[in-house]
């Protein structure tokens, strides 16, 4: 009779972080398939003025911000490394400017996430055993190009969101594409179990 694996053996084979992570990050492109497919025709409103959303795109900015900084100050070394108590306190400063001063903050706040997370995905992939690599990293580089552009050009989520409210090919094609984004995430994390 083999013995049975340890807990711990099995969840430092499978790479919790990278899991956890990239399961989470399926939900995304599945909450994009939700808006660009159901919810451009059943809230109409809450569409059209979600890019704009200030009180959404402050929590999302702040939570991008925080992230980012954590970054930043692991690059600050040497004489630089007095500043780092200096990011914590502009991370607030620098959303409360955002709220007043940026348009589309949402969308911008969205590309944010979406660069932010997709480079995290691409860094915790190197630990994680993966087939078909390759095709796991340019999935997540074309989602990091559409958070580029978001950052870039939120106005595109607001044309995307009203395209897909006025033409119903283009709603299935947009709505397909987040589905087809969204299962190619669940199956590369459920494929890290393996």
């Amino acid at each position: 009779m083999s013995p049975q694996p340890d807990l711990f053996e099995w969840l430092a084979a499978i790479n919790p972080p990278f899991f956890v992570g990239t399961l989470l990050f399926s939900l995304l492109p599945g909450v994009g398939f939700y808006l660009l497919g159901f919810a451009t025709l059943r809230h109409p409103a809450f569409c059209r003025a979600l890019p704009r959303h200030r009180g959404l795109g402050v929590g999302l900015a702040m939570l991008c911000l925080a992230w980012a900084s954590v970054h930043v100050a692991l690059m600050l070394e040497g004489g630089m490394a007095e500043y780092r108590p200096l990011l914590w306190v502009l991370v607030p400063v620098v959303s409360t400017f955002a709220f007043f001063f940026l348009d589309f903050l949402f969308a911008r706040a969205l590309g944010g996430l979406l660069l932010l997370a997709a480079t995290w995905l691409l860094h915790s992939a190197f630990s994680a055993y993966l087939p078909m690599r390759p095709v796991f990293s340019v999935f997540a580089y074309l989602v990091a190009g559409f958070g580029a552009l978001l950052v870039a050009m939120p106005w595109l989520l607001r044309d995307l969101l009203e395209r897909a409210r006025n033409d119903q090919a283009w709603r299935r094609c947009a709505a397909a594409l987040c589905a087809l984004f969204a299962a190619v995430f669940l199956l590369f994390a459920l494929a890290a179990l393996g």
